[in-house]
């Protein structure tokens, strides 16, 4: 039997990150908890930024005052580059 189109979107997101089958909808039904790390693969992997997903989370003005902060600008900024390299050292290794 085919996949619906939204269970097969699901699998190719966790096959690009690498995730076992299943792992995503665990996420998302809230049976497990999710990393940070987990989550900011997941935001990069939807080319959606992490200020992006909390406005939409937590309304507007919450992710304006964090855009403000030149912290978490420059902290976005530090995971944005190390999921690149780590990205970039998974294809030169074959897993991706």
């Amino acid at each position: 039997m085919p996949l619906h189109p939204e269970e097969l979107r699901i699998a190719v997101v966790e096959g690009s990150l690498g995730w076992r089958a299943g792992r995503l909808n665990e996420l998302l039904a809230g049976r497990d908890g999710m990393s940070m790390r987990e989550l900011l693969e997941l935001l990069q992997e939807l080319n959606t930024t992490p200020s992006d997903f909390f406005s939409r989370l937590y309304g507007a003005g919450a992710a304006a005052e964090l855009a403000g902060d030149a912290r978490f600008a420059e902290s976005k900024r530090v995971v944005r580059d190390a999921l690149f390299r780590r990205r970039t050292w998974k294809k030169e290794r074959g897993e991706e």
